[in-house]
């Protein structure tokens, strides 16, 4: 409450004998001191004496099925004199300037994203999984910085407006096409460590010439269980001399769809999200139901 000298808070209740209120606090407790200014803290005993807060109105919403609201009625007395500006400290002047610089710092540091057109990252995810890229170069998108771990894929209606404005910052678009893997267990011997995610399968599968293979119903329960699939001999020969990395697998027979996994020297390994191993689980449950295989 800020009561300038020339004001003074007027009787309110005795005006509105009907009205459901209470008298106004001198003082009150606040709860917690987050982000909490020191007009909200209760005023000095010398400034309640002369605030009169006690004339204000306190409507609770519980006492007349209202809203709760706080009202006083200023009167004025005499001129309020005009405040003096307060001139700025050199410390504070300082202080703003310096807030100003690093958060243009901060801006001019931000990496946004950019297209990615024949990087060497890209070349290497090329030759790994046999994509021609040819059809979509265009558009894939990428983190400035060299160790950006995802790659994006984006409609060409949205490369076409990256490509023509270039001033434009992006923090995110399209579905995460490929995502470079960190774990030291796994990175051992690969010659790509980025993998194919899930959600862009469809799109680019059918560009992949490499790294798919074809798995039985019982490596795929396996897989889904999370054990280890290793290989047969007539698997290992139509996938030929394969380095450790990632890896498509499909079961034709079971699912109409690809899956992500990564091929180690021990075998096949899962890379399923616990929401998606969830739903896959569920999927061949029902497959494998009387029903399903009467119908």
């Amino acid at each position: 409450v800020d009561v300038h000298d020339g004001s003074e808070d007027s009787q309110l209740r005795s005006q509105l004998a009907g009205l459901k209120c209470c008298k106004g606090l001198q003082t009150w407790v606040v709860l917690g001191n987050h982000s909490s200014t020191s007009s909200l803290q209760p005023p000095t005993s010398e400034e309640s004496a002369w605030m009169h807060l006690d004339r204000c109105a306190r409507i609770l919403p519980h006492a007349q099925d209202t809203g709760g609201f706080f009202v006083a009625i200023l009167k004025k007395e005499e001129d309020i004199k005009e405040e003096k500006k307060r001139t700025p400290s050199a410390a504070s002047v300082l202080m703003r300037r310096e807030k100003r610089q690093t958060l243009f710092q901060e801006q001019e540091d931000f990496s946004p994203f950019v297209l990615s057109k024949s990087s060497a990252r890209v070349n290497k995810i090329s030759d790994f999984y046999g994509i021609d890229f040819t059809s979509f170069n265009d558009q894939l998108l990428t983190n400035k910085r060299e160790d950006a771990r995802r790659i994006f894929l984006v409609s060409p209606r949205v490369a076409q407006v990256l490509e023509t404005s270039p001033g434009l910052r992006v923090i995110q678009a399209g579905a995460c096409a490929f995502e470079r893997y960190s774990r030291t267990k796994w990175e051992a011997g690969a010659a790509c460590v980025d993998r194919i995610v899930q959600e862009s399968m469809t799109r680019i599968l059918p560009h992949v010439r490499q790294r798919v293979v074809q798995l039985d119903r019982l490596q795929l329960d396996q897989l889904l269980a999370g054990e280890t699939v290793s290989l047969q001999p007539q698997q290992l020969e139509a996938l030929g001399l394969l380095a450790a990395g990632g890896l498509l697998v499909e079961s034709e027979s079971v699912f109409p769809r690809a899956f992500s996994c990564w091929l180690s020297p021990a075998g096949v390994l899962d890379m399923f999200a616990s929401r998606e191993l969830r739903e896959l689980t569920k999927q061949l449950l029902n497959s494998s139901s009387p029903s399903s295989s009467s119908s």
